[in-house]
């Protein structure tokens, strides 16, 4: 573990989960039955996905999560060891956090649970650049220590990561806490009434930089004042699980990088793309974005 000796490009914050995939065929064994598929799919997900995409991306990364002992706890150390990714961890019940992902027609949702309680205990933030927590939840329930991080020089970025019970909050803001609110349109929707509306109200308020990811259109932004986008990339996918936050990643690996925002974005699409490629958000091979390292 780094006891923090050095400063940190990205700083991650939130649980981790268990993945089961439910297979997309009609699965309804009746009592008695057992049914065998090709495959079910399992993964990692939650704040593992940013951490792992910004690693692979050369960032170094630390992730703080609440973990129990658990069997879902032993697999996510036991990925985490193959890793360069630092971790900060602090208790909490066994398989704190658990999600299934059942496939729709161009998106996906979700049955989690998830020991909430846990993330009051988070210990303080380590010295980082950036800090990203994905969920206005968690930016709440850490208000006070993010700001006292931003106080210190980190630069504040949060994801929507659909709570519709604090985008009220989120919509009331003024005072700009964070540097940077990354939304997908639905949240955008939900929380200004369109995407344009969200554009317009939320930069200089709920943050400075508003970006609002827009599936096959692209993504649209404020950054540093300016209106920017990009169009997204067209790719076949497998699966939408970890897009937005592949996207958070590479766009705070531009900022880092110091692109100019409309390459911020286009390196965020790219890495976006590729991700859904694959079954799940983590990276299961650095060498993914081996070429993107220099990316320009």
């Amino acid at each position: 573990m780094n006891q923090f000796k050095e400063k940190y490009d990205l700083c991650v914050i939130g649980h981790i989960f268990f993945e089961l995939f439910w297979p997309r065929e009609e699965c309804n064994p009746q009592p008695g039955e057992e049914l065998f598929l090709d495959e079910i799919h399992v993964g990692l997900g939650g704040a593992l996905n940013t951490s792992s995409v910004a690693d692979a991306l050369g960032c170094k990364v630390i992730l703080l999560y609440p973990r129990g002992n658990g069997l879902t706890d032993f697999a996510i150390e036991g990925f985490l060891k193959s890793r360069s990714i630092d971790t900060l961890t602090w208790p909490a019940v066994d398989n704190p956090a658990i999600t299934i992902v059942l496939h729709r027609e161009n998106d996906r949702s979700f049955i989690s649970k998830e020991d909430r309680k846990a993330l009051e205990h988070c210990p303080e933030f380590p010295p980082a650049r950036y800090i990203h927590v994905a969920g206005i939840n968690l930016a709440l329930n850490f208000k006070d220590r993010l700001a006292r991080a931003r106080a210190a020089g980190a630069k504040i970025c949060v994801s929507g990561s659909w709570n519709p019970e604090h985008f009220a909050y989120a919509a009331a803001l003024h005072d700009m806490p964070w540097d940077i609110f990354i939304l997908n349109d639905k949240e955008a929707g939900e929380i200004s009434g369109s995407v344009e509306n969200a554009l317009e109200n939320l930069p200089g308020n709920a943050a400075r930089d508003v970006i609002v990811t827009c599936g096959a259109d692209g993504a649209a932004a404020v950054i540093d004042g300016q209106r920017v986008a990009a169009p997204a990339l067209k790719v076949e996918p497998l699966d939408f699980t970890g897009a937005g936050d592949a996207f958070c990643a590479g766009f705070l690996t531009g900022r880092m990088r110091g692109l100019e925002p409309e390459k911020c974005l286009s390196l965020a699409n790219e890495v976006a793309s590729r991700i859904i490629t694959i079954r799940g958000g983590v990276v299961p091979d650095v060498a993914m974005f081996k070429d993107l390292e220099d990316w320009k």
